[in-house]
């Protein structure tokens, strides 16, 4: 083949990619990167501010009591939502360079490889700790209900040595209890859980009272409303 053969040659190889694409596919993989690191540090800021303010319960979906923590559980989903895509645009890219039979420039990843891994390791130890300081909360709906169809709820949380919760009111239909009163407890106690109370409604006003007087307790009764 005589050099110019082989000029045409070389001018007439296939494009599978041209460098206006490899950009295009970077900035694209580094918007889904960035945008599954802000998700994970905002789970991160979540999950601190749940921790320090207690909260706990937030509300009744479908049957099901959700916690605010289960937010930042959500956040850090989509967080890592947004890096699988990064990876499947990052491995395309990579295919169709493979496919490329000209040199096209590379941009090392390190930065990026060590930064995921660290905001990984932050995300996985903040949930661990929220897991464990608030997430061990139960939640109940007492019988009776009211006439009208109110139903007592109660969140039972507890620490390393000791029990505390909440009791409030669900209006039917309702997604979000009405807090009303608090109770502490020793060692870890959960009376509500053991069926240690009685409920009775007079007039829409229910009167929740604790009966087992075998761990301290306070308060031990309530009277709620709708």
């Amino acid at each position: 083949m005589t050099s110019g053969e082989q000029g045409e040659a070389g001018s007439s190889l296939p494009v599978v990619m041209t460098e206006q694409d490899l950009v295009r596919r970077e900035e694209l993989c580094d918007r889904w990167w960035a945008a599954g690191l802000w998700a994970w540090g905002a789970a991160v800021v979540f999950a601190w501010v749940v921790m320090i303010s207690g909260a706990r319960t937030l509300a009744r979906v479908g049957g099901v009591w959700v916690a605010w923590w289960h937010l930042g559980v959500v956040l850090g989903l989509v967080g890592v939502a947004c890096l699988c895509v990064a990876l499947a645009v990052t491995l395309r890219t990579a295919a169709l360079r493979r496919a490329e039979l000209r040199v096209l420039p590379r941009r090392r990843h390190t930065a990026r490889r060590v930064g995921t891994l660290v905001a990984a390791v932050v995300l996985a130890t903040t949930l661990g700790m929220v897991w464990l300081l608030v997430g061990d909360a139960r939640v109940t709906a007492l019988e009776p209900a009211s006439p009208s169809g109110c139903v007592v709820v109660v969140e039972e949380s507890r620490g390393l040595k000791s029990g505390w919760g909440r009791v409030g009111t669900l209006s039917p239909g309702g997604v979000l209890p009405r807090w009303q009163g608090t109770y502490s407890s020793d060692d870890r106690y959960r009376p509500f859980t053991l069926g240690a109370w009685d409920l009775r409604w007079a007039e829409g006003v229910g009167t929740l009272a604790l009966i087992d007087p075998s761990e301290p307790i306070g308060p031990e009764r309530w009277d709620v409303t709708c």
